[in-house]
């Protein structure tokens, strides 16, 4: 069900960008609140350089092939760890996300959604479940990198939005399909004796 409402909202917000209605609020959210857009300039203080050099490498974590490469290996150990059925719904997972992300990018923008941060949040949902102590780092990796994209301008905030909602859709139909029993076959039915009837 809540995969749905994320679905819907998506769509929604799919039409929305396709049309130009986020046009004016995204390009002024860019001009107002990306200021390492051209990188840090020497008028920035040292915590903005500081800040875009990290951002940069978190950034690269989450780029299309650094993160496929993580994918990949999370699947792996998911396979090492005897959850092949895991590591299929995660590929699967990820193959959708990519999926997504290029109908977007065809159909509706160019930008839409931000691949940066719904490969963030699915790479945070799998490291989460490989290492759920350390669940709140891989959250706060990908919380880190969606302030990043948005920082340097890369992405807008509709493209970034669609990237939230697109994770969210697949990381709940993720988790709705691990509650669904898995199939057994029927027990035999003991057979009585006709003394027992």
């Amino acid at each position: 069900m809540r995969a749905a409402v994320c679905a819907a909202l998506l769509l929604a917000l799919a039409v929305l960008v396709g049309s130009g209605a986020t046009a004016r609020f995204d390009h002024t959210a860019q001009d107002h609140f990306a200021p390492l857009v051209h990188g840090p300039q020497r008028s920035h203080p040292f915590l903005l350089t500081w800040l875009n050099e990290w951002l940069t490498i978190a950034m690269s974590l989450a780029a299309p092939v650094m993160s496929t490469v993580l994918a990949l290996a999370g699947c792996a150990m998911l396979v090492l760890r005897g959850r092949r059925d895991r590591a299929l719904l995660w590929a699967g997972v990820f193959v959708a996300g990519f999926l997504i992300e290029v109908l977007g990018k065809l159909f509706v923008d160019s930008s839409f959604p931000s691949g940066h941060t719904m490969r963030a949040l699915l790479l945070a949902g799998l490291a989460a479940e490989l290492w759920p102590r350390r669940r709140p780092w891989f959250w706060g990796f990908a919380a880190f990198v969606i302030l990043g994209v948005q920082l340097k301008g890369i992405h807008p905030p509709s493209d970034i939005a669609g990237g939230v909602l697109a994770a969210a859709m697949l990381l709940l139909i993720l988790s709705a399909v691990d509650q669904k029993p898995a199939w057994r076959p029927r027990s035999q039915s003991v057979r009585t004796s006709p003394v027992e009837r």
